[in-house]
């Protein structure tokens, strides 16, 4: 029986090596995560967001201020999704949001666009808090 299952096998043993325990590494050498490097650029993007908004309106109005740290939450949410990484980039960046604004409910607009922004951050261009807002005045 032993020598039917290694026929059965054999082929499958030539296509795929078995990896030794040893050769398998948490990451690369050279790799770093998009949310650690993001995380180094966190105010970048707190900055473009903020610029397409009267931002001293937003701050006198609580109902304004409201959607700009529910938006900002719902940021946090999505760094924090990103997971455990070598950097703790989503930590990193939940922690400066949450500093930053107060706690809120978080918005899913604020979640898409932070996930927009991870993804390709030269092509980032934040509407979704400015039509947040027009949408409330």
């Amino acid at each position: 029986m032993a020598r039917l299952s290694e026929k059965l096998w054999s082929p499958f043993r030539l296509s795929c090596p078995l990896i030794m325990s040893d050769e398998i590494q948490f990451h690369r050498v050279g790799y770093e995560s998009r949310i650690d490097v993001r995380a180094d650029e966190i105010e970048s993007f707190v900055g473009a967001v903020l610029l397409t908004i009267d931002f001293e309106a937003a701050r006198s109005s609580p109902e304004q201020w409201e959607l700009v740290c529910r938006y900002f939450e719902g940021c946090a949410q999505a760094a924090k999704v990103q997971g455990n990484t070598p950097g703790s980039g989503g930590r990193r960046i939940a922690d400066f949001l949450s500093q930053s604004f107060d706690s809120a409910e978080p918005s899913q607009s604020g979640f898409f666009e932070f996930m927009d922004w991870l993804n390709d951050p030269a092509a980032f261009k934040p509407r979704s808090l400015r039509s947040s807002l027009d949408e409330q005045t």
